[in-house]
């Protein structure tokens, strides 16, 4: 009887075990296909994969879940972004644990990874993406506690690229190449976290400024968490990033709203050119072999509690004393480096911050540079004082430090300037009250790199400092057959540099022959970390930052852009809030010039707005349907056409993408067409109007000079009647044509009777029995009115034929509907702008208040400053004359007894 019940207990587990195999195998199209259905309706993203594996064997006894090939692409603001992508995303877990209200999950991982993560200038967030719960109840359910748990034993990331950009931060980091794994009890209470994360590369910037480039790290790493009270402390761990390594110590707790925390770090290794190994293209494959000599003292700390109203104080602290540093392959030290910085704060209020640099000196070569800075009360009213000296030979550079393969640099760099003074003085324009003086100069200077097409040289670039501006006296560059001159100002510098408030002045550029196309930026291959003043989004976007504020005046003899050949651009742009305002600029190109007026806005996240006042004269029609993919879309019959053609009060808006290609449907403008004789020839439609006519001459369209009205509306062109000639017959012409290049022309042409012979006889019998049928009565005379109706595409055009008194009105119909939709059109931005205006007017006056109160709270705190000192003066003093009157009275006392 045992035996028999064994026997039927184990025949009952084999059939459990062979079910769960094989039930996936049976149903996994249907499993699939439900699983993204359910995904896709609680998300505002797509989510797909190729595949998913239910498996006993692959991590037997534990089941395994993957999906291979995931990807999830955002919607909305982000449509068309991918956040996460992964060849594998798996969990392994007990099969009976699935059961029962804790799950035992041994593995999570995710392999071949390759995470988007970004942020907004708005602070929206694209990991933002589970959609809410539809109902209170269903919101208030989702939120009570759940008796489901899940225990956690270890994960891993492997071969996973990951970008975090941060617009609403500055914050910008890319990691190549990453591998981390850890492991611990994530249900206990108490538990330890093994760790283990390698990087390939490590790329971080804030604010535009680089501060690590593609540097190498790794971090071996224990921590103790205490899961019931949110406390999370160091035990052993080693951070090396390059050479230089570091070792933290202290915890970080979030009991409630505050998170407390209590950390120190301090380096390792003592060695100079561990912390050079930082600098960008340092640490070489030879790093090991680099000698070097003197101290390094590298420690920090950050203790304190972090809120809403309050930081922690912080330390960072670099000492190094006689630091020589020299690479075996070549011939001279860096030399003779003394630093002693310091940034400190107390905590509680970040004003009371200390930025001390109070030495900073190196010897390349035969040169030495030094400088110093100190900057107190940051936030308020930054108090500095800073000083710069040193002259370089570029050249001498490759002798101290390894330059990448490729590159040359040379040229003579010198810099002697001093600052001195609060912000509040230049803010107040009391440049009496603020020290800048000195100068910075650049000479014979040459740049070569290997992915760089063409030697950049500056022959020279000499500016001076003062309180109110950065004077550039002149600047030439030259790179290829391009030359460039500069000269101009900038003012409010210090207050861009101490506080982010917008860099204000004019600049004046000019060139006899510049090519634009080696500096525009690729949207296929821009990984880098944007670092310059015009930020590249990651994939090629071009914006303007905020905080820019100056005129740009420009006089090009010959510009280069794309493949158009552009001469004398003549004209100036005002570069501020993230926008540029175009006034009277111009140009000549293809045979004719160009005028324009208008706005490139990147305010916009997706890509830029664009909104432009164009005059053309004798432009010719075929090329420049060639060069503009606008004209191209909006106007195919442009490619077929011979001639030229002039627009007035051309009015033009648009969406573009991050690439600069507009968006169809967001195109909207009107304008007036005035052309030269035409010649049409090969388009489709004229070749099926002279079929439909029997009318060979009609393939080949010759016409009077055309002067026409036209709008777009939501990319959709409407022609309003004009009249012209074909050849010999009188027309009028009208109609429209769409995105997707439907198209609906009408065509009244009058044709001499004695045109209508052979096979077009045929057609003009059909039309008069069409008319008479109709009850229309068709006397012709010498003329026939002959009205051809082109509907369809482009590409596929279909041609009707009338006498005109027989084919309605369709002329009227098109140009009432083109008038109707312009006036809706006309009506929404109007609308728009009146919105603007008044978001405008309202954010001006929230700018003005803004600053009052600023202003307000600045004098109050100066006020409340100087109170506290004389009453702390006054105190002394009071404390001093006491002092003084009871020294007094003991002497007296003393004369007595």
């Amino acid at each position: 009887m045992l035996k028999k019940g064994l026997k039927i207990t184990g025949i009952i587990l084999l059939l459990l075990i062979a079910t769960a195999v094989i039930l996936p195998f049976v149903f996994k199209d249907k499993i699939i296909a439900k699983v993204k259905e359910e995904a896709n309706k609680n998300l505002n993203a797509t989510l797909a994969f190729d595949d998913l594996d239910i498996s006993l064997l692959s991590h037997f006894p534990k089941l395994s879940i993957e999906l291979k090939g995931l990807s999830i692409v955002g919607k909305d603001k982000f449509n068309g972004d991918t956040l996460i992508a992964a060849g594998s995303l798996g969990v392994s877990t007990g099969l009976m644990g699935l059961f029962q209200d804790e799950i035992s999950i041994g593995r999570v991982w995710i392999e071949k990874g390759n995470m988007n993560f970004k942020v907004l200038a708005d602070g929206t967030a694209n990991w933002d993406i589970v959609k809410p719960s539809g109902t209170e109840e269903e919101s208030a359910a989702a939120e009570e506690p759940s008796s489901f748990k899940a225990k956690l034993q270890g994960y891993e990331i492997s071969e996973t690229q990951l970008v975090y950009d941060d617009k609403s931060l500055g914050f910008y980091t890319k990691i190549v190449n990453l591998n981390h794994k850890g492991s611990g009890d994530f249900t206990a209470d108490l538990t330890n976290l093994d760790t283990e994360t390698h990087i390939q590369a490590l790329d971080l910037a804030y604010e535009g400024v680089s501060y690590l480039n593609k540097v190498k790290l790794d971090y071996d790493a224990q921590f103790s968490l205490d899961l019931k009270n949110s406390k999370y402390s160091f035990l052993e761990n080693e951070l090396t990033v390059n050479d230089l390594v570091l070792r933290f110590a202290g915890f970080v707790a979030m009991p409630g709203d505050d998170i407390d925390m209590d950390i120190t770090y301090e380096a390792v290794k003592n060695e100079v050119k561990s912390f050079i190994s930082l600098i960008p293209g340092s640490f070489t494959e030879d790093f090991k072999d680099v000698k070097s000599s003197g101290k390094l003292d590298f420690n920090g700390f950050v203790k304190g509690k972090y809120n809403e109203k309050s930081i922690p104080g912080f330390a960072f602290n670099l000492n190094i004393e006689n630091g020589n540093v020299q690479y075996p392959s070549l011939p001279r030290a860096l030399a003779n480096m003394q630093v002693k910085t310091s940034i400190t704060c107390p905590g509680v209020d970040a004003d009371r911050t200390v930025v001390d640099v109070s030495k900073f000196h190196v010897d390349l070569g035969q040169f030495p540079i030094d400088a110093t800075l100190n900057v107190k009360t940051p936030v308020s009213d930054p108090d500095m004082k800073a000083t710069v000296k040193g002259r370089v030979d570029l050249a001498s550079l490759k002798d101290v430090m390894p330059l990448e393969e490729g590159m040359k640099i040379q040229g003579v760099l010198n810099a002697d300037a001093a600052f001195a003074g609060r912000l509040s003085a230049i803010e107040n324009e009391q440049y009496d009250k603020f020290q800048a003086s000195g100068s910075a100069s650049l000479k014979d200077f040459l740049y070569a790199a290997k992915d760089l097409k063409d030697q950049v040289r500056i022959t020279a670039a000499d500016m001076s400092f003062s309180p109110q501006s950065i004077d550039l006296s002149q600047f030439s560059m030259m790179t290829g057959k391009s030359s460039l001159s500069a000269n101009g100002k900038l003012s409010n510098y210090l207050a861009y540099a101490l506080k982010d408030e917008p860099i204000e002045g004019v600049l004046n550029l000019n060139s006899s022959y510049f090519d634009l196309n080696p500096f525009m930026t690729d949207t296929e291959t821009t990984t880098e970390t944007p670092a310059s003043a015009a930020e590249a989004d990651v994939d090629g976007y071009i914006r303007i930052p905020k905080n820019i504020g100056f005129t740009l005046n420009a006089n090009f003899k010959k510009l280069i852009y794309d493949n158009l050949e552009l001469s004398d651009v003549k004209g100036s742009m005002k570069v501020q809030d993230e926008a540029i305002r175009m006034s009277d600029i111009s140009m000549a190109t293809l045979g004719g010039i160009i005028t324009m007026s208008g706005l490139y806005d990147t305010k916009d996240e997706t890509g830029p707005v664009v909104a432009l006042n164009l005059g053309m004269n004798n432009m010719n029609i075929k090329q420049s349907a060639k060069a503009f993919n606008t004209v191209e879309k909006l106007a195919p019959i442009a490619q077929n056409t011979t001639g030229t053609a002039s627009l007035s009060n051309f009015n033009l808006a648009f969406k573009a993408d991050k690439a600069f290609n507009p968006i169809m449907k967001t195109v909207n403008g009107s304008g007036k067409l005035s052309t030269s004789t035409l010649e049409i020839e090969g388009f489709e439609m004229i070749k099926k109007i002279a079929g439909s006519l029997k009318m060979n001459k009609l393939e080949k369209w010759k016409l009077e000079p055309v002067n026409a009205e036209f709008s777009i509306v939501n990319g959709e062109v409407s022609v309003k009647p004009f009249k012209t000639k074909i050849g010999n017959f009188p027309a009028e012409i009208a109609g429209t044509n769409g995105l997707d290049q439907s198209i609906r022309y009408a065509i009244n042409l009058d044709i001499p009777r004695s045109e209508f012979g052979g096979a077009a006889n045929g057609v003009l019998n059909s039309m008069v029995s069409k008319a008479s049928s109709a009850g229309v009565n068709a006397n012709l005379g010498e003329t026939i009115p002959v009205s051809v109706l082109v509907t369809g595409t482009f590409t596929d055009p279909k041609v009707s034929t009338d006498i005109k008194s027989a084919a309605g009105n369709a002329m009227n119909d098109l140009k009432d509907q083109a008038e109707q939709r312009l006036k809706e059109e006309a009506d929404k931005r109007k609308k728009e702008l009146e919105d603007k205006a008044n978001a405008e007017k309202d954010r001006l006056k929230k700018e003005a208040e803004d600053k009052i109160n600023a202003e307000k709270d600045r004098l109050k705190s100066e006020a409340d400053k100087a109170k506290a000192e004389a009453e702390r003066k006054a105190k002394e003093e009071a404390d001093k004359a006491k002092k003084k009157a009871e020294e007094e009275a003991k002497k007296k006392l003393k004369k007595l007894f």
